[in-house]
This record gives structure tokens, C-alpha cells and sequence, in this order.
């Protein structure tokens, strides 16, 4: 009996770190989309720089909508080009 309990809670356990994951992610780019957007309307950039960052926006604003996991990645370069921790 306390096995199965056991087992029946590590599956729910590993069933929401798996199909939870992708979510909190989403999460995260939504709120590094925010940082990224805010800076970059604040932050002086040479016009290949502010290219590439709008670029970069477009590309994760369409991750975000696909829930491709891509997204932070492309938000993280976009960060690293405007100087955002």
C-alpha cells in the first residue's frame, strides 16, 4: 500500500516537473520580453545593434506564441546585446 502511494507520487511529481516546465518557461520569456522591450526603448545602440535586437524580438515574440523553448536563448542574446542581466 505505501508503495503504491509512493510510486503514484513520484509519477505526479515527475508528471508536473515534465509538463510543468515548458510553462514556467513561457513565463520566463514572457517577463524577459517585458526587460528586453523596456530597454530597448531606453538604451542608445549602434543601427546594426538596434537592428539585430528588434530582430530578436520579432523572432522570440513568435517562439513565445509556438512555446518553442528556443525563446530564451534568443531573448538571452537580445540581453547580452543591451547590457540586461
Amino acid at each position: 500500500m505505501i508503495k503504491r502511494f509512493l510510486f503514484a507520487a513520484s509519477l505526479a511529481v515527475i508528471a508536473a516537473l515534465v509538463l510543468g516546465s515548458p510553462v514556467m518557461a513561457a513565463a520566463d520569456c514572457a517577463k524577459d520580453m517585458k526587460a528586453v522591450d523596456g530597454a530597448a526603448k531606453k538604451v542608445k545602440l549602434s543601427k546594426e545593434d538596434a537592428a539585430k535586437v528588434k530582430d530578436l524580438q520579432k523572432k522570440a515574440r513568435a517562439e513565445i506564441k509556438a512555446k518553442k523553448k528556443e525563446c530564451e536563448a534568443t531573448l538571452a542574446e537580445a540581453k547580452k546585446i543591451l547590457k540586461l542581466k
